[in-house]
């Protein structure tokens, strides 16, 4: 699912090290407002390109009687949400590639799975996006997909410079033409041709926009 030019160690601290900002005040206030209401005391949350895992760990801090997965397809990423995350967590991460062809989800009636800075790399979604569908719970399932939309290369460029993150300028353009992939409009689209009613899009920075179906 990755590119195979990524430095995922690399990644890694980046995703952590910017994890307070994207999953910041607005992000959770929308999530209480919308999502977590609606969900059973014990939830069922399946996380798809999980990273670090620290989302999960977000959700556990909220809801702590969740049932926790995550999956993500790099073995370096799922050793990194395994060490960061506490052993009596009981969240459980595993290697799954979801993009990959015949990708199952294991379980049926899930209350709420998120795809959180991962639609982009996904080449074709639609059998993802149909899996996911036939795995939510029919009454009250939530999907969550939060990622990159088009900016401007200007806007782009200065966004990271404020990170102060040691990326080279040949990386950021590169970077730049993978989490350009998709405007908002082309996501809203890809969701509804697929069966999913959205309920909620907040277009939290320049960048990033949070979707939220059943």
């Amino acid at each position: 699912m990755y590119s195979p030019k990524t430095n995922m160690k690399f990644l890694s601290q980046i995703m952590v090290r910017t994890h307070p900002m994207r999953y910041g005040e607005r992000f959770w206030s929308i999530f209480d407002d919308v999502i977590k209401p609606n969900l059973p005391g014990e939830p069922v949350v399946f996380d798809l390109g999980t990273g670090p895992g620290l989302f999960l760990n977000d959700i556990r801090e909220r809801i702590n009687k969740a049932k926790l997965y995550g999956y993500d397809s790099s073995k370096e990423m799922i050793s990194v949400a395994r060490k960061l995350n506490p052993k009596n967590s009981k969240i459980k991460f595993e290697i799954k590639d979801i993009a990959g062809k015949g990708f199952k989800i294991p379980q049926r009636d899930i209350d709420l799975i998120t795809i959180n800075f991962t639609f982009h790399h996904i080449n074709y979604p639609v059998p993802l996006l149909d899996t996911i569908r036939g795995s939510l719970a029919k009454k009250g399932g939530f999907l969550l997909v939060y990622d990159w939309i088009r900016s401007s290369l200007k806007a782009y460029l200065e966004f990271h410079q404020s990170l102060q993150a040691d990326i080279s300028p040949e990386a950021l353009y590169s970077r730049f033409t993978e989490h350009n992939r998709y405007s908002p409009d082309d996501i809203k689209w890809l969701l509804s041709e697929n069966k999913f009613d959205i309920i909620k899009i907040e277009k939290l920075t320049d960048m990033h926009c949070l979707f939220i179906c059943r």
